[in-house]
């Protein structure tokens, strides 16, 4: 007789790519505690981690019983989907769509395991009210704080700071060192990557637009809205366009969200499940009133008075 186990698996990237954690909560058949585990990587992905999790899970179970049967329970549609839509057969059929496929590492250790296991596909919501999938989050970010202390992790610095309010103003946005019409990415050729900054000259609608949605929708209730890996690789790419930047650093209000939307729409079409780019949009300017002014004026980007 087969033994029955339920893993519940989840990942965490600080940036994307950047330092990233894993972790994993195992039951046994009556829905008891066996084991946690948990893991880190200097350099990864937000994708990356969630499959790296699956297969630290099955694999451990396949340490404990030859041939089990598994309920495996995660937040990612990235991975759960990609079983559960028959993403996967059509990448194998194409031969990896002619090699374009990312992960293909992962995937293929992943798909040697499911080999040896009878495994049914389970898509949770994640920061919600599940207890392990919570718990498994944790393990993630904690692997991250452990192992790259003082690195900042966007997600859990969203859950405190956008219950804070933040009242803004023109004259609390700096003016930059650079043309706010420079590139966002100065390093790429690519023009959907030139879009994403405005002009002095649209500063006050741009933060009169985003300050309209932001009152109307909160982060939280975005949040509770979008798959979560789809509101961690949004508030990364803020995070990173505006704060983590290799050669230039942009006040969050330079942003011109609705672009900003359509390129991270475009650049992912093939990694999640495809949001409305109206709540994309409504994520973006929550981030950014809630979270992206008190960043700044971490960092200094705030005007002097």
């Amino acid at each position: 007789m087969m033994s029955l186990y339920h893993i519940y698996t989840d990942g965490a990237c600080s940036g994307n790519p950047g330092p990233g954690g894993w972790g994993v909560v195992i039951l046994d058949e009556q829905e008891q505690l066996l084991l946690e585990l948990s893991g880190f990587e200097a350099a990864t992905t937000n994708n990356r981690m969630e499959v790296k999790a699956a297969i630290a899970g099955i694999s451990k179970v396949l340490e404990l019983s030859s041939g089990p049967q598994i309920v495996l329970y995660s937040d990612s549609n990235y991975l759960v989907q990609t079983y559960t839509k028959g993403w996967m057969d059509s990448w194998l059929r194409t031969n990896w769509k002619k090699g374009t496929v990312k992960n293909q590492d992962m995937w293929q250790e992943l798909n040697s395991l499911l080999k040896q296991v009878k495994i049914r596909w389970v898509k949770v919501k994640g920061h919600s009210d599940n207890t392990y999938n919570n718990r498994c989050d944790q393990l993630a970010v904690n692997a991250i704080k452990q192992k790259a202390p003082g690195v900042p992790i966007f997600e859990e610095s969203l859950y405190t700071l956008a219950q804070t309010p933040v009242e803004i103003s023109i004259e609390q946005v700096v003016k930059p060192p650079f043309d706010p019409i420079v590139l966002n990415n100065p390093l790429s050729e690519k023009p959907s990557e030139n879009r994403c900054l405005v002009g002095m000259e649209q500063l006050e609608q741009n933060i009169a637009k985003i300050k309209h949605i932001s009152g109307r929708y909160s982060y939280a209730e975005m949040n509770r809205t979008l798959a979560p890996e789809v509101v961690r690789s949004i508030t990364n790419w803020i995070g990173i366009a505006t704060f983590d930047h290799p050669t230039i650093k942009v006040h969050p209000f330079f942003l011109q969200v609705g672009d900003m939307a359509d390129f991270w729409l475009v650049s992912n079409v093939h990694n999640y499940s495809t949001p409305d780019r109206a709540e994309l949009i409504k994520l973006m300017c929550s981030f950014i009133v809630h979270i992206g002014l008190l960043k700044a004026r971490e960092i200094g980007l705030e005007q002097q008075k």
